[in-house]
C-alpha cells in the first residue's frame, strides 16, 4: 500500500511525521524513496504508472492496511469512507457499492473512486479508471456497485473526505418502548439534515460479557447516529428521540473518526448470515407496525437484527463519472437492508439456500 501525495509540502508533511510509529503499528515493512526495496514494494503490473510516494507499507493484512491509511490521513484532516465496522475489507465494501455511517453526506464509498487495477476472467491485468474509453469505461461503471462478478481487484485508489470527528453514538431502548421509539424515529429521520446519517435496529442481543450491563442479553431498539457538525447541533437534533423514551444505553458523544465503529458497535467475531435487503419509497405506521409483528419483542425469530436506514441526500446524488450502484432515489426513502444475522442454531436450512 502506498501513502501518496501530490505535492512538496505534503511530502515534508509525512516524512516530518513519526514513521517510526507507523513502523511499530503494522507488522510489513515502511519504506521511504531510496530504501531497499522501495521500487519493487511501489511498483505494479502498469510500468507507464508509478505512484509519487512520501511512504510505502508493505501490508501484510487488513490491519495494517487500516494503520497505513490513519497515518496518511490524519495529519491532512482527512478520513476514508469506511462501513459500520472497519474490519470490513476496503475492496468488497466499495465494490459493492459501500453504504456508510456518512452516506447522507458524502454518498456510497463507490463515488469516490478514481481508479482500480483488476484481474478479469480472462486472465488480463487490466488498469480501469475515470478516464478510461471503451470497454474499460465499462468496466470502471460496473465494478463500482457491481461487487465480484468482474474480476479480482488488486489495487484501488480513492478520494478521502475532509472528516476529523463527528458526534455519534447510539441510543438504545429497551424493549417497552420498541413501538413508541420506531413510530418517533419514522417522523423525525425524514427531516434530518444531510450532516446527518441514521437507522434503527431491532437487535436481540446474546448474554456476551463484553456487552455493557444494561442491553447484555436483551432485546433493545438502537438508533444510530452521526451528525458532522457540533455537539450542541448533535443534542439538539436528538433531544426529540430522547423525549419519547429513556434510553437504556447511551453512547452519543463527541468522537474522532477513528472511534467510527462505536456507532453500529457490530460484533468482530465471525457468526452465520443470512440477509435480504429492499429500497421503500415511504414508511408508514402500518409498515413500522408489520415489522413489530413479525420481528419485534414478541416475536420468537432467530434474526439477531433487523435494521430500517434513511437514504436520501447524497445518496440520492449521481456521481459526475457514473457506476452501477443502485438504490439511488430524489427522495429522503428508507432502505431496509434486512435482515440480518441469524443466532447460533437457529437459521436451519435457510442458510443453505440463500441467495448472495
Amino acid at each position: 500500500m502506498t501513502l501518496s501525495t501530490s505535492s512538496t509540502t505534503s511530502l515534508d508533511a509525512l516524512r516530518a511525521g513519526d514513521l517510526a510509529a507507523l513502523g511499530a503499528a503494522v507488522a510489513g515493512p515502511v519504506l521511504q524513496p531510496g530504501d531497499p526495496g522501495f521500487a519493487e514494494e511501489i511498483g505494479g503490473f502498469n510500468l507507464a504508472y508509478t505512484p509519487a510516494a512520501a511512504a510505502v507499507v508493505g501490508a501484510t493484512s487488513t490491519d495494517d492496511v487500516a494503520a497505513a491509511v490513519r497515518y496518511a490521513a490524519a495529519p491532512h484532516g482527512l478520513a476514508p469512507l469506511s462501513g459500520s465496522s472497519s474490519q470490513v475489507g476496503v475492496v468488497g465494501y466499495t465494490t459493492g457499492g459501500g453504504l456508510g455511517p456518512m452516506a447522507r453526506r458524502y454518498g456510497f464509498a463507490a463515488d469516490h473512486v478514481r481508479r482500480f487495477t483488476i484481474v478479469t476472467a480472462d486472465g488480463m491485468v487490466r488498469d480501469v479508471s475515470e478516464h478510461g474509453q471503451g470497454p474499460d469505461a465499462d468496466l470502471f461503471w460496473a465494478v463500482r456497485g457491481g461487487k465480484g462478478n468482474f474480476g479480482i481487484v488488486t489495487e484501488m485508489e480513492f478520494d478521502l473526505v475532509p472528516v476529523t470527528r463527528f458526534v455519534g453514538g447510539a441510543l438504545m431502548f429497551g424493549a417497552d418502548d420498541a413501538a413508541a421509539v420506531l413510530h418517533a424515529w419514522r417522523e423525525w429521520a425524514p427531516g434530518l439534515p444531510e450532516d446527518t446519517t441514521t437507522s434503527v435496529a431491532l437487535l436481540r442481543l446474546p448474554p456476551d460479557p463484553a456487552l455493557p450491563e444494561p442491553v447484555r442479553g436483551r432485546f433493545v431498539v438502537a438508533v444510530r447516529f452521526t451528525h458532522l457538525g457540533s455537539a450542541e447541533e448533535g443534542a439538539a437534533l436528538l433531544a426529540p428521540l430522547r423525549a419519547v423514551a429513556g434510553p437504556v444505553l447511551d453512547t452519543s458523544a463527541d468522537m474522532p473518526y477513528p472511534a467510527i465503529d462505536a456507532v453500529h458497535m457490530d460484533p468482530v467475531d465471525p457468526m452465520p448470515m443470512w440477509d435480504r435487503g429492499t429500497a421503500l419509497s415511504a414508511l408508514p405506521a402500518e409498515a413500522v407496525d408489520a415489522l413489530l409483528a413479525v420481528a419485534g419483542p414478541q416475536a420468537d425469530v432467530p434474526l439477531a437484527m433487523v435494521e430500517i436506514r434513511l437514504l436520501g441526500g447524497a445518496i440520492a446524488r449521481r456521481p459526475e463519472v457514473p457506476n452501477a450502484v443502485a438504490s439511488r432515489s430524489p427522495e429522503p426513502g428508507i432502505r431496509s437492508p434486512g435482515s440480518a444475522a441469524c443466532r447460533p442454531g437457529r437459521c436451519g436450512d435457510r442458510m443453505s439456500g440463500r441467495d448472495q
